[in-house]
């Protein structure tokens, strides 16, 4: 019986082990043009981070992130491919994006440090992120991610950080991150951290960074009118208690407070002998504060100006307007009637029409007309001929 001959050919199974092991297929496609599958969602995005590359490689400021949620939305389409890529495919797949796409291997870490994500930094080659030149260190501190933080400062050496790693902590009120760049960094921080700490109400931070830094009277001045502004009553009570009781000559902050309605603030300020201007009272009854402008009006000398009752009027504050007539005698402008009519505030405009305030009904009517706003020269008709009829029964 004749012996079989025997195929030159490996049986199919072994032949098809071989040719569809992973490493031989890596090897084979390198040299292909085109991306693997896996990396399709980062096709395009280049395009997409043109704005967060320009944020990145500008000064890290406050005034050039202007806060971190501009931050944020720079890097929402990166994180929006980013995410949801990582939950499928793990944090070790970055080498595969990093070979074949190696535009985004910066941008990625950068967002790592943003975003806190400490497994993905960890199993980088410490050289590589030491070649990334963006600030890293802010990143993490901005979002207060303590543990990249200390890894990229401690582990890595990089030294991507700028004052704006502790101004930004610390007008979040981080003061673990403050505290550990106080300890370990010499960057230290600019007037904005103490200035945004006061306005956001932090007050251990703020304490904290009147203790170990040579911060001037005016950068302690400027946080006081943050505060202020913001009804911060116990930083700027400390502030006051640092800065000592005799006002230091500014008037901004019982300004600021009364802009806002803030009373007890103003008060206190008072008392320790902070002055302000006719703009707290003007504000104030702008924003129809009418308890901030009775006060000012017993304890204070300054008064008002007539946009006082002009911007009340406007703003459709009735009973503001009604005892700034009665207990102020500035009056109000030419164009308070005709700002009121236009804003609709009908009940204010019966007054003023009543004492013949701030302009003349007749000529808003005209105007009203001429702008094509019948319902406002209408609405003025009505009033005329209520105020007329009541005037006439007297």
């Amino acid at each position: 019986m004749p012996s079989k001959k025997r195929s030159p050919w490996p049986k199919a199974s072994l032949m098809s082990a071989v040719l569809f092991t992973q490493e031989l297929m890596d090897a084979i496609t390198a040299y292909q043009n085109g991306i693997y599958l896996v990396l399709r969602p980062f096709v395009g995005l280049t395009r997409d981070l043109l704005y967060l590359r320009d944020l990145l490689r500008s000064p890290t400021t406050m005034d050039n992130w202007l806060d971190i949620n501009s931050v944020t939305f720079a890097f929402e389409p990166l994180h929006d491919v980013l995410e949801p890529w990582y939950e499928v495919h793990g944090t070790a797949c970055v080498f595969k994006l990093f070979a074949c796409l190696p535009r985004l291997r910066n941008v990625v870490i950068a967002h790592a440090a943003f975003s806190g994500n400490l497994a993905m930094l960890s199993m980088l080659p410490l050289d590589m992120l030491r070649q990334v030149r963006y600030l890293l260190l802010d990143l993490a501190a901005a979002n207060g991610h303590m543990r990249v933080l200390k890894f990229l400062d401690a582990v890595v050496g990089h030294e991507g950080c700028t004052t704006f790693a502790m101004d930004v902590a610390a007008h979040r009120g981080d003061l673990d991150v403050v505290r550990y760049l106080h300890a370990h960094r010499n960057e230290g921080c600019s007037d904005q951290a103490i200035m945004d700490a006061a306005e956001n109400g932090h007050l251990e931070v703020v304490q904290f960074l009147h203790t170990h830094y040579p911060l001037t009277a005016h950068s302690m001045t400027l946080a006081l009118t943050a505060a202020a502004a913001t009804n911060r009553l116990d930083v700027a009570t400390y502030i006051v208690h640092e800065l000592g009781s005799d006002g230091h000559g500014s008037t901004n902050e019982i300004d600021a407070a009364a802009y806002n309605g803030h009373l007890a603030m103003i008060k206190m300020l008072h008392q320790h002998n902070y002055g302000c201007t006719t703009n707290a009272m003007d504000d104030a009854a702008e924003d129809g504060q009418l308890e901030v402008v009775q006060w000012l009006h017993t304890h204070r000398t300054e008064g008002c100006t007539i946009n006082a009752m002009g911007q009340a009027a406007e703003n459709g504050h009735l009973e503001t307007v009604q005892w700034l007539h009665t207990h102020r005698g500035e009056g109000c402008p030419d164009w308070t009637l005709e700002r009121a009519a236009y804003a609709e505030q009908w009940d204010v405009v019966k007054f003023l029409v009543t004492w013949q305030l701030g302009g003349d009904a007749k000529t808003v009517m005209e105007m009203a007309n001429q702008d094509s706003r019948d319902d406002i020269a209408v609405g003025l008709a009505v009033i005329l001929d209520e105020t007329s009829t009541l005037l006439n029964g007297f």
